[in-house]
């Protein structure tokens, strides 16, 4: 397994703590990037840098029933490339707001290079997206061919593999390709992931696997098989993904997964098993019964129900917890007659 330097624990912290503050905002559930959705909603999408921010008033926003102060805000930007719509000229100008409250609209910062997804007409634009309002490029990123959405897959993969980038653009480019459900954006992770090392390389790997990607599950389960010098926090992330993988040539990996018998991967395990189809599935997952973790038993049963197409012992998951051992022993007798 790669050594994998302090330096880079820095940064994969940081990483860590926005993933699991990125679907949440002081207790306001926050929807997740969709790239597609911006690239086909704006009316303009602008590839530039942020040149002036101008507070032009106030008012207030009714946010799901809340009334929330806002300063209004205009933003000059300097237009390097346009991927959507007509220029509306030099400096290009739109309008944005900055909540007082903590909820989850963006502010975008002096200085920011990016993508930014905007709607409206000549002189009355505004952001498409005050979540999203842009997501991070380079400022000599390739912008190749095709529609706009492709550039954008394109120019958010060039980030993730520059040194260049601060740690936050890294990583709202990566929970996009992560979202974005298209062949090319996971082209372009597996290619991030191929450049990438140490502790960048594991965290694409994992967001591959989320992503049913079966070409980032080898380096995350070497990683869980052999911890060492390991954060925690970076581990459960890494057991945490396996819960994506449905694909059938997972479960030779997942079943060594199994024999560690960790109970932080053992759960994500079962379900990816499950998830799977695969009669190649049920020797690991007959493995599980007798797990601590109630839910890993109950993808163990029910994985066998589905495999096997025996829907009656396949229970919902109240019916298996108030009758479990039912469950549990009539698949423990049919893994003995069947498997061995």
């Amino acid at each position: 397994m790669e050594r994998i330097n302090v330096g880079n624990w820095r940064q994969v912290r940081t990483i860590l703590f926005m993933l699991a503050c990125a679907t949440r905002v002081a207790g306001t559930p926050v929807h997740t990037v969709d790239v597609a959705g911006l690239a086909a909603g704006a009316n303009l999408i602008v590839v530039g840098q942020v040149e002036s921010i101008t507070a032009t008033g106030r008012g207030t926003l009714d946010y799901f029933g809340t009334q929330v102060g806002v300063t209004q805000l205009t933003i000059t930007l300097r237009a390097d490339r346009i991927l959507k719509g007509l220029s509306t000229g030099q400096p290009l100008a739109f309008a944005s707001l900055l909540p007082d409250s903590p909820i989850p609209y963006r502010g975008i910062p002096l200085g920011q290079y990016g993508i930014f997804f905007l709607k409206g007409q000549h002189s009355n634009l505004d952001v498409f997206d005050p979540v999203y309002p842009f997501l991070p490029a380079l400022h000599n990123a390739q912008i190749g061919s095709g529609e706009a959405l492709n550039q954008v897959t394109t120019m958010l993969g060039q980030v993730l593999t520059s040194s260049t980038p601060s740690e936050r653009d890294r990583f709202d480019a990566l929970e996009a390709l992560t979202w974005l459900k298209t062949p090319a954006a996971g082209d372009v992770l597996r290619a991030a992931m191929k450049q990438s090392f140490g502790a960048q390389r594991l965290l694409i790997a994992a967001r591959l696997v989320a992503r049913n990607d079966f070409v980032g599950l080898e380096p995350v389960a070497t990683a869980l098989l052999h911890p060492k010098g390991l954060p925690h926090d970076l581990l459960l992330n890494l057991a945490g993904s396996i819960g994506g993988m449905k694909d059938p040539q997972a479960v030779p990996t997942l079943a060594r997964l199994v024999k560690a018998n960790n109970p932080d991967i053992n759960q994500y395990a079962a379900a990816a098993l499950r998830q799977s189809g695969s009669h190649a599935a049920l020797e690991p997952l007959s493995h599980l019964f007798d797990d601590p973790d109630l839910k890993t038993r109950y993808y163990a049963a029910i994985g066998f129900g589905e495999i096997t197409h025996q829907n009656d012992w396949a229970p919902a998951f109240d019916e298996f917890q108030q009758h479990e051992e039912h469950y549990l022993s009539y698949w423990r007798v049919w893994a003995q007659t069947n498997l061995r």
